[in-house]
C-alpha cells in the first residue's frame, strides 16, 4: 500500500505595525481589521537598530518590554498607541535608550491571539530633523522594490 501525504507546514503571518508621529516621537499600534477590532494580547515589543547586513552581530536593542504576567497580558486596541519609551501598564521594561537622528530602527511587536497564525507585527522607521530643533518620524515603506530610495536619507 502506498500512502502519499502532503507536507504539513504552518503558515505564520507577520503584519505591519502602524507607526505614527506624535510631536517627533514614534507611536506604535496595531492596524484595525477583523482580527484586531476587539484588541490583541500584547506580549512584548522590541525596537532595534537596523544593521546594513555586513555584521554578524545581533542588532543593538534600544527599547523593549514584555508582559509582566504571561497568563494575563495587557490588551492593545487598534485605537491605542504606545509612545516610544512609555511602556504600557502590566509590562516590564528592560531597555530604553534615546533614538538617534537618521538611524533606521526595526520594530517587532508580539501581539496576537493564542492559536492565531499571526505571529506579530513589524516595521521600520527613522527620526529626521524638521528644522527649529523639531523632529519628525519617517516610516520606511516595506516595498523593497524601491531599494535604498525607501530610506529617504536615513542610514541603515
Amino acid at each position: 500500500m502506498l500512502t502519499i501525504s502532503a507536507p504539513s507546514a504552518s503558515m505564520s503571518r507577520m503584519g505591519t505595525v502602524k507607526i505614527t508621529d506624535f510631536e517627533g516621537i514614534p507611536c506604535f499600534s496595531i492596524p484595525e481589521n477583523s482580527e484586531t477590532r476587539n484588541g490583541l494580547p500584547l506580549h512584548g515589543m522590541t525596537i532595534s537598530e537596523l544593521h546594513n547586513g555586513d555584521s554578524d552581530e545581533l542588532p543593538p536593542v534600544v527599547w523593549n518590554f514584555k508582559e509582566s504576567d504571561h497568563n494575563a497580558p495587557p490588551v492593545l486596541m487598534p485605537t491605542q498607541c504606545i509612545l516610544y519609551g512609555e511602556a504600557p501598564s502590566h509590562t516590564t521594561q528592560r531597555t530604553l535608550k534615546p533614538l538617534e537622528l537618521l538611524k533606521v530602527y526595526s520594530i517587532y511587536m508580539r501581539a496576537r491571539h493564542d492559536g492565531s497564525s499571526m505571529m506579530g507585527y513589524t516595521g521600520k522607521f527613522c527620526i529626521k530633523p524638521a528644522g527649529s530643533g523639531r523632529t519628525i518620524v519617517q516610516v520606511i515603506p516595506e516595498d523593497s522594490r524601491l531599494g535604498d530610495l525607501r530610506y529617504g536619507g536615513c542610514k541603515k
